[in-house]
């Protein structure tokens, strides 16, 4: 990685410092391309150092009106659409911009 991809992504990182939420899915997202629903199932499977999960429930809620802001602050963006078994629709895959 060079060093401007490291500077952008640090620089990316300090506007969503405040909100806590925003934090851990964009950190999240950096392990892969996923749509809300996964990412919810990833983060309420995963637990902190203290072995509290990062989510209180699995649920698509919990992360969907955050990837929105995370597309509006420009630091996330949508890279293709998903057939989601749950929904029975087509849903959006997300990814952090400027990762491979």
């Amino acid at each position: 990685m060079n060093v401007i991809t490291k500077q952008t992504r640090k620089e990316s990182y300090e506007k969503i410092k405040l909100k806590k939420k925003c934090k851990l899915i964009y950190e999240q997202l950096e392990s892969g391309e996923y749509t809300a629903r996964e990412l919810s199932k990833k983060m309420y499977n995963t637990k902190d150092e203290e072995g509290n999960r990062l989510l209180r429930t699995a649920e698509r809620q919990e992360t969907a009106p955050r990837l929105t802001e995370l597309v509006n602050l420009d630091l996330v963006e949508v890279v293709k659409k998903k057939y989601d078994e749950e929904s029975g629709c087509s849903v959006a895959v997300y990814k952090r911009k400027g990762e491979n």
